[in-house]
């Protein structure tokens, strides 16, 4: 079983795929049968999610296995994360909201889960309401994590979340409120995050308090996160020949990366981000737009040398970056140095 861990945190999903299946082939008196049988889904499913575009009939198979895993094993704290696995599988693969929002209510009114996975399950169930496009569902199921903890970490990605869902809504000043509180987080990539979103609404707002291409911008980013991506971007369009050369660009040029790499489009991805680096080169977004390039590059267009010099320059041009710490390991890695562990995913990633 270690093997199969070692290997599930390197991604090599074959290795840890093949340590589960010989464990279960010991049968069910096995000490580590359930833990086997849980990994054994979970694996495949980091293989299937981590791929450009996974076939619907592997997806579809890996749902069916989810549940005949959880039926055997029954809806329990040790069966949650396999739970929530299928759940995303089914809001954002297999487009099935429905399904999703039915797992996910399930498991939080089961009595014998602890809180915090009860509050985890709440966040995802806020997340396939705003997908589905239920915002203040979503809101309500944020404010409930917020207030049982509020004062843990847990708590401040609940705010953060029901802070954008003011954004999206055009409740610039209310997000700006709950923004302001979460730069003293304690977790880094939240504080970084709140700080992102609080400069956007601070910058773009103007002197004159116009709100309309900040709010076109907002519905753009709403459209993306529900995959609704030709919308989005008739949206963005109309933003920029309405308003051009507003201090937006550099955003809405990270949005249209967003939306061209959620296309599996990763070349014009690429185009999107240089742009940043090449017009906005003093931007908050450009220690971002290294990271995602150096990703983009070593993990979706097979150059690696080309992500090295991403990363390196992210190393030497962006010292504060709380992303320096990422680009890193994976320079030293790509160099081919020996690492005592895979690289912890900061930057932020655009939703499938």
């Amino acid at each position: 079983m270690e093997l199969a861990h070692i290997a599930l945190a390197n991604k090599d999903h074959g290795t840890a795929y093949k340590c589960y299946e010989y464990v279960l082939s010991l049968g069910r008196n096995d000490a580590n049968y359930v833990q086997a049988r849980i990994g054994s889904v979970r694996t495949r499913y980091e293989q299937l999610t981590d791929l450009p575009e996974p076939a619907s009939a592997d997806l579809q198979e890996l749902d069916r296995k989810a549940s005949e895993t959880l039926t055997e094993l029954g809806l329990a704290q040790p069966t949650m994360d396999l739970l929530r696995d299928q759940a995303h599988l089914n809001a954002y693969y297999l487009n099935d909201h429905a399904r999703a929002k039915e797992l996910l209510e399930k498991a939080i009114a089961l009595p014998t889960i602890d809180p915090k996975t009860r509050a985890f399950l709440k966040l995802d169930l806020g997340d396939v309401n705003l997908l589905a496009g239920d915002i203040w569902d979503a809101s309500l199921l944020y404010s409930q994590v917020d207030l049982d903890f509020k004062y843990d970490v847990l708590g401040h990605e609940a705010r953060l979340r029901n802070a954008k869902v003011s954004f999206y809504a055009g409740d610039f000043l209310w997000a700006q409120g709950q923004l302001e509180v979460l730069k003293a987080s304690t977790s880094k990539l939240i504080a970084n995050d709140a700080m992102e979103l609080s400069l956007r609404i601070t910058d773009n707002l103007g002197l004159d308090s116009n709100s309309v291409p900040l709010s076109y911008f907002a519905r753009a980013e709403l459209l993306r996160y529900q995959h609704r991506y030709d919308e989005a971007l008739i949206v963005l369009d109309s933003l920029d020949d309405a308003y051009p050369g507003h201090s937006l660009g550099d955003d809405i040029l990270y949005e249209r990366f967003r939306i061209a790499y959620a296309r599996h489009r990763y070349a014009d991805a690429a185009v999107h981000l240089d742009k940043v680096l090449e017009v906005y080169p003093l931007d908050i977004l450009v220690d971002n737009a290294l990271l995602d390039l150096g990703k983009l590059y070593e993990d979706r267009l097979n150059d690696p040398e080309k992500a090295k010099t991403y990363y390196e320059r992210l190393l030497f041009e962006q010292t504060g970056s709380i992303f320096v710490p990422e680009a890193r390991t994976r320079f030293r890695r790509l160099r081919g140095d020996a690492l005592e562990a895979p690289p912890e995913p900061t930057a932020p990633v655009p939703q499938p």
